[in-house]
């Protein structure tokens, strides 16, 4: 039973990893290496996300999304989902450059010395 929990924790970590970075929604091709790196990567980004974002909208909507499936609901699982509009968000653009702006200086200060 133990395990059960266990891969149904890890299975909610790579499906909200999947639902941001699409990388990982489609078969790889990159030897095993660089897939592990690439899964690395993606986990290494998120958690810098959480920590420096304190809300994020991708984690919320998996929280409501967890709430709905406890219901349960035949839902014909055969139709794929399609990104069709990609809207621009202030608050990512501002972190973006705050953290750009941030290493850039960090950078000059060290060359400056």
């Amino acid at each position: 039973m133990k395990h059960a929990r266990a891969r149904n924790v890890i299975e909610r970590c790579f499906g909200l990893l999947k639902g941001r970075w699409s990388i990982l929604r489609s078969p790889s091709f990159f030897p095993i290496r660089t897939q592990g790196h690439i899964v690395m990567a993606c986990c290494l980004l998120h958690n810098l996300i959480r920590r420096y974002m304190p809300t994020d909208l991708l984690e919320e909507e998996e929280v409501m999304n967890e709430d709905d499936d406890d219901i349960d609901i035949d839902i014909d699982d055969d139709d794929d989902e399609f990104i069709t509009t990609i809207e621009t968000s202030n608050n990512w653009t501002t972190f973006r450059n705050t953290v750009a702006q941030n290493m850039f200086n960090s950078w000059r200060a060290r060359v400056r010395q």
